[in-house]
């Protein structure tokens, strides 16, 4: 005969208690609930209870422009993840440690603070005690920049030439440090600039000339001069015989770098034993006044420029052995006079935005182009052609690939020659913009031309 066992009742405490129903819970939600948001939902249904408020908000560190928060943990009965902070009643901050850093505050301005804490399943507390807080005043507003900079040192000029020599000096030094300088030439300021270079241009040949540089600070103060760099130029030679007849008239649109263009045409002269002539004087055209010139330049004219007479003149000085050189817009020039569009070898067809491009030097024997690698980088404005003359020979190409708006493809000549009715010719298609009379290779590359037009190469 068996006796039944005694019945045993087994009291959970608390926590067990929860875990068991939570596993029943489980247990049920998986079987049925069909995604894992389900799950997550039911799971959120059970925790209802919301964080402490954060306690004991303190503020520490204040300057003009930052401060530190601290605040005691809260707490709850599943897990604090994270807490919220509030700046002038906007979220600044959403992190699970319990400080704040606040910067990139106004000075002197008041801040108000508060926290909220956030448990697993987003539940959020009520929010903290409200603090506020002024920032400090900034320690250096009003205080004034008395201190001059130091004087630039080892001021020395290199490079001279005729009409140009080139500044370098050792940078001033200043506590606030953002600096200009200003170039005085013979006590009077030529310039203006941030770097400690500058080339000076437009001196007189075999004169003397004083040149200083003093720095100033972005509140005003000046440094001492600079030590004197007293400069010579080289003297003048004289003119081999040699003469160039320069043609600015324009009967369209003007090139504000026409003036850039004489002005570095005659520096070139002057270093390279021709003399110079301008006029935009149709009448010039003459054989009595052409015979006195080597070469004729058409500098950036535009338009119908020379009547029937001026034309048939300007032939017979090219017939005659005479040069011609056109520079940029001079393919956009006489359109109705057949001879002279196959002396240029080509007419303009418009242009795209000023811009960088690469070129390819096609032949770098040329006097024009001696002087370049197989590339040329540069920003112009550059000319898209029509009525090319199959006698040219091409110098420079553009890469249409390198900028946008080419429309001669592959084939893309910028700056040519040629042997033509008894004279010579060369065309360069850049020299739109003023800074490109600046360029030492563009310069190189005009002179170059003229040498070739010279017959000098």
């Amino acid at each position: 005969m068996y006796e039944a066992a005694p019945h045993v009742m087994i009291r959970h405490s608390p926590p067990q208690r929860f875990l068991k129903i939570l596993f029943v819970f489980l247990a049920v939600s998986l079987v049925t609930c069909e995604t894992v948001d389900d799950l997550f939902e039911n799971i959120k249904s059970m925790d209802r209870e919301v964080p402490s408020i954060p306690e004991n908000l303190v503020i520490s560190e204040i300057t003009s422009t930052a401060m530190v928060l601290s605040w005691n943990p809260s707490t709850d009965n599943v897990k604090v993840v994270r807490y919220v902070v509030y700046q002038n009643d906007i979220q600044v901050s959403n992190d699970s440690i319990t400080s704040y850093q606040s910067v990139g505050l106004v000075p002197e301005t008041v801040y108000s603070y508060e926290v909220r804490a956030i448990d697993a399943v987003g539940n959020i507390s009520d929010f903290s005690s409200k603090v506020q807080v002024t920032t400090e005043k900034d320690a250096n507003e009003g205080v004034k920049d008395t201190i001059p900079p130091t004087a630039p040192s080892n001021l020395i000029a290199s490079n001279t030439t005729q009409t140009t020599t080139e500044l370098n000096w050792v940078a001033a030094t200043d506590e606030v440090g953002a600096l200009e300088y200003i170039v005085f030439q013979d006590v009077i300021s030529i310039a203006t600039v941030t770097e400690t270079t500058y080339p000076v241009t437009g001196l007189l040949a075999n004169t003397t000339y004083d040149f200083t540089v003093l720095a100033i600070d972005s509140a005003g103060n000046e440094s001492p001069l600079s030590n004197v760099e007293s400069v010579t130029t080289v003297q003048e030679k004289k003119s081999a015989g040699d003469r160039i007849l320069v043609f600015t008239k324009t009967a369209g649109f003007r090139h504000t770098s026409i003036l850039k263009g004489i002005n570095t045409l005659k520096d070139l002269g002057i270093d390279n034993d021709f003399e110079v002539d301008q006029t935009e004087n149709a009448s010039d055209f003459n054989m009595d006044n052409l015979q006195k010139y080597k070469t004729v330049v058409f500098l950036n004219t535009t338009g119908d420029v020379l009547n029937n007479a001026q034309q048939t003149a300007f032939e017979n000085y090219i017939k005659g052995g005479g040069s011609y050189m056109g520079i940029h817009s001079a393919t956009d020039t006489e359109y109705d006079w057949s001879w002279y569009g196959q002396l240029i070898g080509a007419y303009f067809n418009g242009h795209p935005a000023i811009q960088e491009a690469s070129i390819d030097v096609v032949d770098r024997t040329h006097p024009s182009t001696e002087h370049l690698s197989a590339t040329w980088v540069r920003t112009d404005e550059w000319y898209n052609f029509k009525d090319l003359s199959s006698n040219i020979t091409i110098l420079l190409k553009l890469d249409e690939t390198s900028y946008e708006g080419g429309t001669n493809s592959i084939v893309h000549p910028i700056a040519w020659h040629q042997e033509f009715d008894g004279g010579r010719s060369f065309y360069t298609g850049g020299g739109h913009t003023e800074e490109s009379y600046d360029e030492p290779d563009f310069r190189a590359h005009l002179l170059g031309g003229l040498k070739y037009c010279l017959r000098r190469e």
